[in-house]
């Protein structure tokens, strides 16, 4: 166990991070320079989606990191966002599978987090979906990564989540 704290504090230590705002101003972070961005408007909002390469290949994904924002109808809470109703209706659209569910508090919001499995044709994809509230809108943050490299990246994630600021 120490020996994988000591690999990703060294991840962590020799990543080039690079401050990313969005035209929107909707939010900020901080995300590994190597990332490609591209943005997909949806109905009532959009999805923003990282992709970090390998350094070596750009035809390799290390990870994803998407951001999605809806607008709704009404004000809703993280209590709207732990029913049973709200964990079926993702469940239907994101073709995985939950492996456990909590609320976290991250630095500068709380969220609800579902840690994600999902099978492609060279194996599982893994990482973690987390739901989050403001004002009248619902944010999802996601992150993605082949399941063995989960360890590998999730020290990056954590640092580009919790240098996450919702603004609108």
């Amino acid at each position: 166990m120490k020996t994988l704290l000591l690999i990703s504090f060294f991840f962590l230590l020799t990543t080039d991070w690079f401050q990313f705002t969005p035209k929107s101003g909707d939010y900020t972070f901080e995300i590994n320079n190597r990332a490609l961005y591209r943005r997909q408007e949806l109905k009532g909002g959009y999805a923003e989606i990282f992709t970090v390469s390998n350094e070596k290949s750009d035809s390799i994904v290390e990870y994803i990191i998407s951001v999605s924002k809806l607008k709704q109808d009404k004000k809703m809470s993280l209590a709207d966002l732990s029913t049973g109703e709200y964990k079926k209706n993702y469940l239907s659209s994101c073709n995985c599978e939950v492996t456990s569910e909590k609320t976290v508090q991250y630095k500068n919001f709380k969220g609800i987090v579902y840690n994600v499995r999902m099978k492609k044709k060279n194996g599982y994809m893994a990482g973690e979906s987390i739901h989050i509230t403001k004002d009248n809108s619902l944010y999802n943050i996601g992150f993605l990564t082949p399941e063995n490299l989960l360890p590998k990246f999730k020290s990056e994630f954590d640092h580009s989540i919790n240098t996450m600021q919702l603004f609108k």
